[in-house]
């Protein structure tokens, strides 16, 4: 793994064991991509590397940039509807919604749901 700072990812380690031992957080983990490879994935607490995580929010930076990239390659354009890329997102009344719209987070998505007194242990 030349090119990776090793002490970078043991002050990562760290900090996410103390996460979960010293701050009370019941599971974390973290992925290292490089070169197009997941060369580090670990978890910690409640969790393994494959468990799924809710994001939310900071998910927004990682589906902009792939849709940048899609778009810098003329794989899609803001104007498309989603619907044309993936066929069943049209479903439930989503055919009009575009990558703009998912861009700009206007799409009109309503908020999930989810299951708030299960994550409150």
């Amino acid at each position: 793994m030349n090119g990776l700072d090793h002490a970078i990812l043991r002050e990562l380690r760290a900090k996410m064991q103390d996460a979960v031992d010293e701050e009370g957080l019941l599971a974390a983990s973290f992925a290292v991509g490089y070169e197009g490879e997941i060369v580090v994935a670990e978890a910690y607490g409640d969790a393994t590397p494959a468990t799924p995580m809710v994001i939310m929010s900071p998910s927004k930076t990682i589906q902009d940039s792939a849709l940048w990239i899609l778009m810098s390659e003329n794989r899609l354009n803001a104007d498309d509807l989603v619907s044309t890329h993936v066929p069943e997102f049209a479903e439930n009344g989503k055919g009009e919604v575009t990558v703009a719209h998912l861009m700009t987070h206007t799409s009109g998505l309503p908020m999930f749901g989810l299951d708030w007194p299960e994550w409150s242990r």
